[in-house]
């Protein structure tokens, strides 16, 4: 059982499908990819909460439920006292850790577009400047 352990993330490195081991590069790699125009990380510490309350209804709910316990927000951002960073990279942890990045990309390509930072003419649940 150890040797497996052991083995699997050589085997990850051997056959090239490694994968950002931080959820914020993860989400970054996969946007550029998805979506580079979009410039949804732009989308900064103003729109977070925004954006994570559009997206969580778009999941099913034993999903949504899966996704909000292992962010467990309240417990690991109970310390932040200002914006929503923490309560963004949690979300974006629970959606590597639930293979649900995809889900979460394809939401941001669909919904935002940002030619600044924060100064988005595309944003879920706002109206489109045009």
């Amino acid at each position: 059982m150890l040797r497996f352990g052991l083995l699997g993330p050589s085997l990850l490195v051997l056959t090239g499908a490694t994968r950002p081991a931080d959820p914020w590069d993860a989400w970054t790699v996969a946007l550029h990819r998805e979506c580079p125009s979009h410039n949804v990380e732009l989308m900064g510490d103003g729109g977070y909460l925004e954006f994570l309350e559009a997206f969580e209804p778009t999941l099913p709910p034993r999903t949504r439920k899966q996704f909000n316990r292992v962010a467990d927000i309240p417990k690991q951002c109970a310390k932040e006292q200002i914006g929503f960073t923490c309560e963004m990279y949690r979300s974006l942890y629970a959606a590597q850790r639930l293979g649900l990045m995809h889900k979460i990309v394809s939401f941001g390509c669909r919904e935002v577009k940002c030619e600044e930072g924060a100064l988005c003419s595309r944003f879920p649940g706002r109206s489109s400047v045009r």
